[in-house]
C-alpha cells in the first residue's frame, strides 16, 4: 500500500502538470523506478526527501526538464 507521502506528491504533481517522466529525469532515475516508488511498491530510505525536493523544484523551474 503506498504511503500517505505519495498521495501528496501524485497530487501535487497534477496540479502543476508534472509527469513521471519529467520527475524522473529531474531524479536522474528510470521513469519504471519512479512509478515503483510512487505505487509504494519500494521504499526507500529518503524518497520522500528527494522526491519532494525534486517536484518542488520542478515547480520553482517549470523549463528545467524537456
Amino acid at each position: 500500500m503506498p504511503a500517505q507521502w505519495t498521495a501528496d506528491l501524485i497530487s501535487k504533481m497534477h496540479a502543476h502538470r508534472i509527469t513521471q517522466l519529467a520527475l524522473a529525469q529531474q531524479l536522474g532515475y528510470t521513469p519504471q523506478y519512479v512509478s515503483t516508488v510512487l505505487n509504494g511498491k519500494r521504499d526507500p530510505a529518503g524518497a520522500e526527501q528527494k522526491f519532494n525536493a525534486a517536484v518542488d523544484d520542478l515547480i520553482a523551474h517549470p523549463n528545467s526538464t524537456t
